[in-house]
This record gives structure tokens, sequence and C-alpha cells, in this order.
């Protein structure tokens, strides 16, 4: 019976003024984050986002005053010199000397030619490596009869 009026007396209530403290603080704390990140947070993001929306602005006002009129300055000029090729004047500078040749028929490439030298380069190649693999094999035992004595 003493330890549980020593329960109800005194460490019910210690726990209960424990609660309300705890509670209190991290009801004040919480408080106090929700402000931060009402005041600061939201406060960062529109300044990014105005600082954004003005960086791209400024790059399009950019692109609108001197990157297009240059381009169509480029494409006007483009469009002068090909109607002076189009002129009687710029035609008429240049004269055609001699007669085209023209067959009624492409060239073709010679397919017995080119499997015939490719056959011949075959069989050199092949011999070739033969006594190339020849000479290694005689090398090697070379070696070994120098390292065996």
């Amino acid at each position: 019976k003493v330890a549980i009026e020593a329960i109800n007396k005194e460490t019910i209530p210690n726990l209960q003024r424990e609660r309300e403290n705890i509670q209190n603080v991290k009801i004040k704390n919480l408080q106090i984050k929700i402000d931060n990140i009402n005041n600061v947070t939201i406060a960062n993001l529109q300044r990014e986002r105005e600082n954004i929306q003005n960086d791209t602005i400024r790059k399009l006002t950019h692109k609108l005053k001197v990157e297009l009129p240059n381009q169509k300055t480029k494409l006007l000029e483009q469009i002068d010199q090909l109607k002076f090729k189009n002129t009687n004047q710029y035609v008429q500078n240049s004269q055609v000397i001699g007669n085209y040749i023209i067959h009624d028929y492409p060239a073709k490439p010679k397919k017995k030619l080119i499997v015939i030298v490719a056959f011949i380069t075959g069989l050199i190649l092949s011999i070739f490596m033969v006594f190339f693999l020849d000479f290694f094999k005689s090398l090697k035992e070379e070696n070994e009869d120098t390292v065996s004595s």
C-alpha cells in the first residue's frame, strides 16, 4: 500500500509534469520550425523562382534582339547570293569546253577480277603465314635446346 501511495502521490504527478513539459517544448519547437519554413524557405524559393524567370527572360530578349536579327541578315545575304547565281550574268561567265561522253549504261565493278585478286592475295598470305609460324617454331626449339644443354 505504501508503494502504491508513493507511486500515486509522487511518481504519477512527476510523470504528468514531464509529459506536459515535453509536449510544450515539442509543440513550441514544431511551431518554430513551421514558422521558419513558412517565412524563410518559401521566401527563398520565391526569390529563386524570380531569379530564374528574370534570367530566362533576359536570355530570350537577347535572342530576340541580337541573335535572331543576325541570323536574318545572314539568311538575306544567302538569298541575295543565290539570286545572283541565278542571273544570266553569272551563268554567262562560264562556258562548257569540250564534249561530255555519256554512256547509256553505268560502269560496273569487275567481280571476276576482284575475286581472282583476293584469291591470289589469300594464297600468298597463307604461304607467308606458314613460313612465319615455322620460323617461330624453329626459334622456340633452338631456345629449348640451348636452355636444356
